[in-house]
């Protein structure tokens, strides 16, 4: 999910976008493996996924894939941190 804080809002079926240009909030899910945490987020109906040792480490590395693919300015993004618990 992304959402960008103020103003308008568009709807698209898999995201919900709200526009503004100073912030993106962009839902990161994180998922622990045995080394190390592995993330995903999609933006405009793309899948990103990335891993890092500690969650600081694996947003940025999900900013740098953002800046990359998607031409996101890394320094509009903040993510909304979604943990998934597997027992």
């Amino acid at each position: 999910m992304v959402r960008r804080d103020n103003t308008a809002f568009r709807y698209h079926p898999h995201i919900k976008i709200t526009v503004n240009m100073e912030k993106i909030i962009i839902e990161l899910i994180i998922e622990r493996g045995n080394d190390d945490l592995s993330g995903r987020v999609t933006y405009n109906n793309n899948l990103i996924v990335n891993n890092g040792k500690t969650v600081q480490e694996l947003g940025e590395n999900m900013k740098v894939l953002l800046q990359d693919f998607e031409d996101v300015d890394p320094n509009s993004i903040e993510f909304e941190i979604l943990p998934i618990i597997v027992e």
